[in-house]
């Protein structure tokens, strides 16, 4: 199963660190306020150089080369995930002593322990993947500092004693090498330790007049491209988040997308980078429908935010004085966008005026007093609820050759009786996107509305009912076949089916139906064993193959919720994932989940075009039981088989042209 969105793969993608936001509007004078960081004195850099573990059979201990200090124990997080139960730990600041390892521990309710080091010229990280056996385990367990270890434990499953505690070993496992015993470390040995060149602090050096009219930048001494944005401040006011670049510089949302238990929503700025260090101190707020606020580098070119909430889906991110290089975040729920404070002053719209801007439209709402407003989009509808203005209803005239992305328009009241209005639009087709932009003195908003060419071609299929056959390969092309999970990572388990073993059945008959097609396949895995994301992508890399596919059932809370979902990440993989995804739907009949973008690790860290198949719900249990069945796997592997030909035919085709 990969959830919509899936946790699994995009935290095992690369370290990330989780930001949050507040909600609300205000007004923003930036020149007469500034953030005052919190400083430390910059201790030696934190190494991770063991796991023991607990004396008293209550859990494992992770050991360090120095005490924590308290930055360290403040950025410090934790998040528990099902299937499989697992408790990812990740230690900002850190590195790891002797690369990953894999720790089989099969003691106080704990299966392994995998340990990784993301490290980057701007941050290094160690994630510690807890893999336990089950909830209750997961439930028992939580994190403490004492000193230079930290320790997961929880109340004691089973008495052991101080015997059967020392004869307990790990099997240390570096990935690609056997098991070796390790014995356990009673505590932090001398000899364990590796010491680390202190970390230098990561500060902007701005270039001199002649670098600068180059446009050369670095960033602790790295360089860094034109046109990547420089974040120089992250900072929470007047019930909004700010991210604060460079001036001049664009700041641009390339990705959107929720994750649940706990419920964030993540936005990713392309072409950006941190500053300083200081930025990734966690910021406070006294918001009532925020829990955290934080903000991380996920890699050289990309700043993450993550904002978790009650309903973090509904927070909207504009441009605030009409400058990009300056993002306001603000976060709405049913309780706060219902409390205007006492001094917002009422007013109504005055106009409401589209214009071309090159390829977009551009719609200016004006009002008589700064506008308090929310901004809610999914799909081709979007509604902009205007909290403190008033308005008659109205359906908005407009010609349509002038403006083709919007269908219609309409004004009208939000409450009854009450001096609010909303502003109604929907669009003409899926994929379009919306960037809106407030003035200075907040009673002017404009929406710049263009089509997002690779949403609305993955979203406008041609009438599919009539394909024929696809007939056989093109040419030889070699294609990478991924069973998702296996071994000790189960996947989606419903009505006595792992997700695991439904995966490998249908994998196999999608290399049967390959290879008949006169395709050279490769499986990543043909047994029930589990593989690290990171192998599963290596060894993918190692091949180098024309395509990579990976199998895939779906999971929800919501037992109704079924049908076919096609997900790709690179831009190179959407025209395939169209072809694969138009063959499913008309060959198994099942519903038209949609092709969709998503940063899954398999897909998003492959060279070549990726994709991701989610083949139906197992949570269904209607769908379940067809997806049991040889009548569905066989439908679905032609269907991929007869996708992969129509795609591999355009290829040759344009090569050919």
């Amino acid at each position: 199963m990969v959830c919509s969105p899936r946790i699994k793969r995009l935290f095992s993608a690369a370290f990330a660190v989780a930001v949050l936001c507040g909600s609300g509007m205000g007004d923003l004078n930036s020149a007469a306020w500034a953030k005052s960081h919190r400083t430390e004195t910059q201790p030696s850099a934190l190494g991770i150089v063991g796991v023991r573990l607990n004396s008293d059979g209550s859990g494992l201990t992770l050991d360090a080369n120095r005490p924590f200090s308290g930055t360290e124990t403040r950025n410090f997080s934790v998040l528990k995930l099902p299937s499989p139960y697992r408790i990812l730990l990740d230690i900002p600041n850190a590195r790891l002593a002797g690369g990953q390892k894999i720790f089989l521990v099969n003691q106080n309710g704990i299966d392994r322990v995998e340990l990784v080091e993301t490290h980057s010229a701007f941050y290094s990280s160690v994630r510690a993947i807890v893999y336990v056996n089950d909830s209750q385990t997961l439930a028992r367990l939580s994190p403490e500092f004492e000193g230079a270890a930290l320790k997961l434990a929880g109340a004691t499953p089973m008495a052991m004693t101080p015997a059967q505690i020392a004869s307990t070993s790990f099997a240390k496992t570096p990935i690609g090498k056997v098991a070796q015993p390790l014995p356990p470390v009673a505590k932090p040995a001398t000899a364990m330790i590796t010491k680390y060149p202190p970390t230098p602090p990561l500060v902007l050096r701005r270039p001199d007049a002649a670098l600068a009219s180059a446009a050369q930048k670095t960033v602790l001494d790295v360089p860094v491209a034109p046109g990547v944005a420089i974040v120089e401040d992250v900072y929470f006011r007047d019930n909004k988040l700010f991210v604060q670049a460079e001036p001049g510089a664009t700041l641009r949302i390339k990705n959107r997308f929720n994750l649940t238990e706990p419920n964030r929503l993540v936005l990713e700025l392309d072409d950006a980078v941190l500053r300083s260090r200081d930025l990734l101190e966690p910021i406070s707020t006294k918001a009532q429908d925020i829990r955290q606020i934080r903000v991380g580098q996920f890699d050289d070119k990309t700043v993450r935010i993550v904002i978790e909430g009650n309903d973090p889906e509904q927070c909207e991110a504009i441009y605030h004085g009409g400058e990009k290089n300056l993002l306001a975040i603000s976060p709405y729920s049913s309780t706060s966008i219902t409390k205007l404070s006492a001094n917002t002053r009422l007013g109504e719209v005055q106009s409401i005026d589209l214009k071309r801007e090159g390829n977009n439209t551009v719609l200016r709402l004006a009002a008589s007093t700064p506008i308090v407003h929310r901004f809610l989009k999914k799909d081709d509808r979007l509604v902009l609820d205007l909290l403190n203005q008033a308005a008659n209803p109205t359906n908005i005239g407009f010609d349509a050759r002038l403006y083709p992305e919007i269908e219609k328009m309409r004004l009208e009241p939000l409450n009854e009786g009450q001096p609010n209005s909303k502003l109604a639009i929907d669009f003409a087709r899926p994929g379009t996107k919306v960037i809106p932009t407030v003035s200075d003195d907040g009673k002017v908003l404009e929406l710049q509305i263009s089509v997002d060419a690779v949403a609305a071609a993955s979203s406008a299929f041609p009438n599919i009912a009539g394909l024929g056959a696809a007939g056989k390969a093109p040419f030889p092309a070699r294609i990478v076949v991924d069973a998702g999970h296996g071994g000790k990572d189960y996947g989606a388990m419903r009505g006595g089916s792992n997700e695991k073993d439904l995966n490998l059945a249908l994998a196999m008959m999608v290399r049967d139906a390959l290879e008949a097609k006169g395709f050279k396949v490769y499986m990543t895995r043909s047994t029930d064993e589990f593989l690290p994301l990171p192998k599963i992508t290596a060894i993918t890399n190692q091949i180098h193959p024309d395509l990579f596919i990976s199998i895939h059932h779906n999971a929800s809370v919501n037992a109704a919720a079924n049908g076919i979902e096609t997900y790709y990440y690179t831009p190179q993989s959407v025209a395939f994932a169209r072809k694969v995804h138009a063959r499913e739907i008309n060959n198994v009949g099942a519903r038209d989940g949609g092709v969709k973008k998503a940063m899954f690790y398999v897909i998003h860290h492959t060279s070549v075009p990726a994709i991701l198949c989610e083949v139906g719900y197992v949570s269904n249990p209607s769908e379940l039981t067809a997806l049991q069945g040889f009548e569905r796997k066989s439908k679905t592997a032609r269907a991929i088989a007869d996708g992969v030909v129509d795609y591999l035919k355009t290829r040759v085709s344009a090569k050919a042209k």
